[in-house]
């Protein structure tokens, strides 16, 4: 009992400080293993809040192109209005979404997704003048 709560050795040295204890070096190796878990689950949180990100930032697809096998610049052209229109509203529903969960990493994305709708009716708005510049 006392060589494993003193740290003394079989020699029958006792230890003259806490860090020469055996207590002291186990609670030390458990306060490693605790904290290289931590940083494993930030790492992999991380990790997944990246991939989550960069499947969002690809998995958008307002021109279709990504699964097309005939691509018309000039039909995009003509149909601008609408697929930024289409991008806004799948823009509004994921940040219907992430509301909905609202947690920390939430309120990341909804402000990522924010600045994107924000850039999108910036855009609907000087088409909107220039559209009104031609007329008159």
């Amino acid at each position: 009992l006392a060589d494993g709560i003193s740290g003394a050795t079989s020699s029958g040295d006792k230890p003259t400080r806490w860090t020469e204890t055996i207590m002291a070096s186990e609670k030390e190796r458990a306060a490693g293993a605790i904290f290289l878990e931590e940083e494993r689950e930030k790492a992999t949180a991380e990790r997944k809040k990246a991939d989550l990100e960069k499947q969002r930032a690809f998995g958008r697809d307002p021109l279709g192109i990504h699964n097309a096998t005939h691509f018309d610049l000039q039909e995009i052209d003509n149909n601008r209005d609408h697929f930024i229109q289409q991008t806004l509203n799948e823009i509004e529903n994921d940040i219907e979404i992430e509301l909905s969960v609202a947690n920390e990493s939430g309120v990341e994305t909804v402000n990522w997704l924010e600045a994107q709708r924000q850039a999108l009716l910036t855009i609907i708005d000087a088409k909107k003048k220039s559209d009104k510049g031609e007329e008159g």
